[in-house]
């Protein structure tokens, strides 16, 4: 109906002229349009941001604290303590009190320590341990990790909602290309776990290997 389109397009151009209002007004001098609250909080973020850009690796004499201690629960409360040890040359070895680390050389509570700021004390405790491993090879392995777990996390998912439910043609391909994905997402998985042990036993570190220093920032995130 003709009354139907007339309104429509009526309340489109309302809504744009509203929407330009907004942002014209969020625009004008940076966090003007903002509470106050969230003004603060975006500017300590870009604060941080920027000191974390120019962050370095913190020399062995450096460094307050060496080794740092954490306490971290399992899903069964249960606690375990991680510690965190700089040697020279940049080199952090990391060990945990827990089984799977004594018979693996890795736990998720090792992983916990580099992205769960609720496993620390204080706001001095964890940083404490992010001058310690700030940079190092150790850091760089376990974001790694982080990742290629949650790649492989996705990957496995996707594959599970394609499973066959008959022999059919449509679904079987479906079906392996997201086993492919999933078996390449895998072999990273186990070259990123591969990695970290061997940074977190601090073994296989040679003098002629890249410094740290040189790694992109990025990795530091």
């Amino acid at each position: 109906m003709a009354w139907d389109t007339e309104l429509l397009t009526k309340l489109k151009t309302e809504a744009s002229l509203r929407q330009k209002q907004r942002l014209r007004a969020s625009s004008q001098s940076g966090s003007e349009g903002m509470p106050a609250a969230q003004a603060r909080i975006g500017s300590i973020l870009r604060s941080e941001r920027n000191l974390h850009r120019g962050a370095r690796m913190l020399r062995f004499h450096e460094l307050q604290q060496n080794p740092v201690s954490v306490t971290c629960r399992d899903e069964n409360r249960a606690t375990y303590t991680v510690v965190a040890m700089r040697l020279r040359e940049g080199i952090v070895k990391m060990t945990c009190q827990c089984q799977r680390y004594s018979q693996e050389g890795w736990c998720r509570h090792c992983l916990a320590v580099f992205s769960d700021c609720e496993v620390f004390e204080s706001k001095k405790h964890r940083e404490a341990f992010e001058q310690l491993v700030g940079r190092t090879h150790l850091e760089h392995a376990a974001t790694k990790l982080t990742k290629a777990l949650d790649d492989f996390a996705g990957a496995y998912r996707k594959m599970k909602a394609v499973r066959p439910s008959d022999v059919d043609r449509g679904q079987l391909r479906k079906f392996a290309e997201q086993a492919y994905r999933a078996s390449k997402s895998a072999d990273e998985l186990a070259m990123a776990l591969e990695k970290f042990i061997r940074e977190a036993e601090a073994r296989g570190r040679g003098s002629d290997e890249k410094c740290i220093m040189d790694l992109p920032a990025v990795i530091a995130s």
